[in-house]
């Protein structure tokens, strides 16, 4: 294993040191492969000189306008192009690359500025999945919870998950229904008399009068608040 690491580190130093003559075998096995950023490369002799990315782009297209006139070669002789082709404007224009550079940051800037809207939807409709989630739980609880709903489990569990009634207005519907379990009660009676909603007729005479105490408790409440059905 130590061998098969010195000879890893050998075409390292080796590799450095073609395209860095001026660093010996020493100074880079001397860096112990750290990375040197800036500055810090230009001064261990890794670098020639911190520049930016446009710099780069100017002096590449400086150095392509000072390229000598191309040749062609032919098997027996050698004949330069044509004279005029040596005035045409060698590498690219620095308007062209101006508006290359221009073209690419705004591409970047569009596609970064749709990404960050993609994920704001996406977080903002999490967020108003949780919103009506606790909404619906807190709402829920309200209605089950309430003095109300006490002898009333299962109107209270009716209103509760098979209504979007609001808890003041189950816990209004719930204070004027019979208990579970009850065959009327006292408001039951008192109420008999009374115009079943949609009919005209007595509650206790109407053909469709519910048997069921919850579904009677519903139909009392309903009267109660004016309505004719849920």
């Amino acid at each position: 294993m130590r061998a098969k690491a010195d000879k890893i580190m050998d075409g390292f130093v080796k590799l450095v040191m073609d395209h860095r003559p001026n660093l010996t075998s020493e100074a880079i096995r001397g860096q112990r492969a750290r990375t040197f950023i800036g500055e810090d490369a230009v001064a261990a002799g890794l670098a020639d000189r911190v520049g930016t990315f446009d710099a780069v782009l100017r002096q590449l297209t400086s150095a392509s306008q000072r390229t000598t006139p191309s040749r062609r070669y032919s098997m027996s002789t050698e004949t330069q192009t044509d004279p005029k082709a040596n005035d045409e404007p060698k590498g690219i224009p620095q308007a062209t690359h101006d508006a290359a550079v221009k073209a690419a940051r705004d591409e970047g800037f569009a596609a970064g500025k749709a990404a960050g809207l993609e994920e704001g939807k996406a977080l903002g409709a999490e967020a108003a999945k949780a919103a009506g989630m606790t909404e619906a739980t807190t709402r829920i609880a309200a209605i089950l919870d309430h003095e109300n709903a006490k002898g009333r489990a299962q109107l209270a569990r009716h209103l509760a998950f098979k209504t979007s009634m609001s808890p003041e207005d189950a816990a209004a519907a719930m204070a004027v229904a019979a208990l579970d379990g009850s065959t009327g009660g006292s408001l039951y009676s008192q109420m008999k008399n009374e115009p079943a909603p949609g009919t005209g007729a007595p509650l206790s005479t109407t053909k469709d009068q519910p048997t069921d105490a919850r579904e009677r408790g519903k139909l009392i409440a309903l009267q109660a608040m004016g309505k004719k059905s849920a």
